[in-house]
């Protein structure tokens, strides 16, 4: 969600230096690299500071709200201007995780705000799907507006950060994002056992949040602590880097609004093995390996099989250069301002 921030404000730069588009944020403009503050302090922005922030905001010709998360600061904008709001998912009510009932009903409540949105965005079909499941939105006030990607940003990597020297005889898998539960990750154990009992040799390349002590041992007790190593907070130049030393991109999850990922490393040529829940079919499409999120042995024989066939490596990137190629921020963002213009 913040890479669209930022995406949007660098591919509207142009037109804001001709003059054609004003931009005026809130909050700020977004940083290139976010850093999560604490709680007390995030606690006091949301509640008080975001919400006279929204109260304060100047006439404009449409308001859009970047992140559904934050509905519940609706109520807070001033009325008469169009208001367009963006849905990345609502994960939340399709599977709590390790989130409270309490946490789940906030949650609910603030989506509900989504309603007094004119038009909402949503980053693919599954989560306009879950717009109308779970919020009752009627269908002709959604609009698919799916994520891009900077293909020649993730063409160009940067230099690979040091690595155990190990690394270069292994099937290097990568994987990329969150620990949250939906993510799937306490599968990649199995997947990787399988891979060895096949005679397989795996690494894993993990860049995100740093992977539960357990998980890690478990994974470490399998391949050698050796052949695992986590990364977090890497720019897109090292992000390129590690997609395109890996021989896969690994992602097992069980909900999605998008799956950025999978685009991304589609556009730095690393052949993707996903699952096919919520939206990575729609993301994926046919350039990547598919497999059901519960079936660990599935996606180990995609992975094993990509070990042993250098052809379909080759072909899989060169389907997935294609695929990245259909999704461009510039697309996105010349999309956006034909939407805006459309409820002015």
């Amino acid at each position: 969600m913040d890479r669209h921030w930022r995406e949007l404000i660098r591919q509207a730069d142009p037109l804001v230096k001709s003059g054609d588009l004003e931009i005026f944020c809130p909050l700020g403009l977004p940083p290139e690299s976010t850093r999560r503050a604490g709680r007390v302090r995030r606690f006091i922005s949301k509640q008080v500071g975001y919400p006279r922030a929204c109260r304060m905001l100047p006439k404009a010709d449409v308001t859009h709200l970047l992140d559904h998360s934050f509905a519940y600061l609706i109520p807070a904008i001033p009325s008469g201007t169009p208001l367009v709001a963006t849905l990345h998912d609502l994960a939340p009510l399709r599977d709590p995780g390790t989130l409270s009932p309490s946490q789940v009903r906030r949650f609910y409540r603030s989506a509900l705000n989504l309603r007094a949105a004119d038009l909402i965005l949503c980053v693919s079909q599954a989560s306009a799907e879950d717009a109308v499941r779970y919020l009752q939105i009627p269908e002709t006030r959604l609009h698919l507006h799916p994520m891009g990607v900077d293909v020649e940003r993730f063409s160009n990597p940067g230099p690979l950060p040091e690595l155990p020297a190990g690394m270069e005889n292994t099937f290097r898998i990568l994987s990329v994002g969150s620990t949250l539960p939906r993510k799937n990750l306490s599968s990649i154990p199995r997947v990787l056992s399988r891979m060895v009992k096949a005679g397989i040799k795996p690494s894993l390349i993990r860049v995100g949040a740093p992977l539960p002590p357990s998980l890690k041992d478990e994974i470490t007790a399998l391949i050698g602590s050796g052949h695992f190593r986590e990364f977090s907070g890497v720019s897109d130049a090292t992000l390129a880097a590690f997609y395109r030393f890996s021989h896969a991109f690994f992602m097992p999850s069980l909900i999605e609004g998008f799956g950025l990922p999978v685009i991304e490393a589609m556009a730095a040529g690393c052949p993707v093995v996903c699952s096919n829940a919520t939206s990575l079919p729609e993301v994926a499409g046919e350039a990547g390996l598919l497999f059901d999120p519960l079936d660990a042995e599935s996606a180990a024989e995609h992975l094993i099989a990509l070990a042993n066939d250098a052809d379909l490596r080759t072909s899989l990137t060169k389907r997935g250069l294609l695929r990245a190629a259909k999704f461009s921020w510039k697309t996105h963002v010349e999309q956006l301002l034909g939407i805006y213009r459309s409820l002015v």
